[in-house]
């Protein structure tokens, strides 16, 4: 009975080491909490004006998660027999859905200050993040039968941590070049991973990656001047987002038809109705 649920080798392989990844990605946020490390507030100067920046816990989580996530990725997932073959020849795309979703739980821990939520949250995300690696892992291999699932989960977890992303680090009410900065990076990697999936090549997928990310940081500086909610701002700059990526995306399949036309359309009346709603949602 025990042959019949018997993993094949690099599978067994591979849940071994995402165990060992979704236990240090728990640990991580937990550790930081008990060293007690002072907080510092350091002053630079950017384009003639003083930023303050605040070096604490929150700060070291928002950097130390995301490395161990996407190191626990590339770790997992060298354990496929297409990358130990060869066949694969950088991971680089693969780290990008599970690091920026180590980065937005990151966020969101650092906003919550009830213990009980804080570990909900901490567990929530940790669940994600190994059914994203796995997902991953799936698409490494095209030719799979579960690949079309695998790569519609990771596209849409991609726009999810970008409403994430979008919305708290507007929420932050930092100065343009603090927030414009983090949108236009956060749009760029995971335009990068969305994009890369159509095939185009990876001149073709950086170039359409970095004009998506400006359109997106535009965006963020022009709504820094409105009198718009965090969420009401997240909604717009996710439909610009994902308006950008599908345009983009078209090129390399059927081209700009009616059908598309209508539905981005659609998306962005859906998302000015949806922020003129969130606008006073504190």
């Amino acid at each position: 009975m025990n042959e019949q649920f018997k993993l094949a080798p690099p599978l067994a392989e591979f849940v071994r080491r995402l165990s060992l990844v979704a236990a240090l990605t728990a640990l991580t946020p937990v550790l930081l909490l008990i060293i007690e490390l002072p907080s510092r507030v350091v002053s630079v100067e950017l384009l003639g004006a003083p930023l303050m920046v605040r070096l604490d816990v929150n700060v070291l989580l928002m950097l130390f998660l995301p490395t161990v996530v996407v190191t626990g990725a590339d770790w997992s997932l060298r354990s496929h027999p297409e990358v130990q073959q060869g066949q694969v020849p950088f991971l680089f795309p693969f780290w990008i859905a599970p690091g920026m979703a180590a980065f937005a739980l990151a966020l969101i821990l650092a906003r919550l200050d009830t213990w009980a939520v804080w570990l909900a949250a901490l567990l929530t995300g940790v669940v994600a993040i190994v059914a994203l690696i796995a997902a991953e892992y799936v698409t490494v291999s095209p030719t799979q039968p579960s690949y079309p699932l695998a790569r519609l989960l990771v596209s849409g977890v991609n726009y999810v941590i970008a409403l994430g992303a979008f919305t708290l680090i507007y929420a932050t009410r930092e100065r343009t070049l603090v927030t414009a900065t983090g949108m236009l990076a956060v749009a760029f990697l995971l335009a990068v991973d969305l994009l890369g999936s159509y095939g185009g090549g990876a001149k073709w997928t950086v170039l359409h990656a970095a004009i998506t990310a400006l359109l997106v940081g535009q965006a963020t500086w022009a709504m820094n001047y409105w009198n718009l909610s965090a969420w009401g701002a997240g909604v717009l700059l996710l439909a610009i987002f994902y308006t950008a990526t599908n345009l983009a995306s078209l090129s390399v399949r059927d081209g700009l038809t009616l059908g598309a036309l209508l539905e981005y359309g659609f998306v962005a009346a859906v998302a000015v109705i949806a922020a003129l709603i969130l606008r006073d949602l504190r």
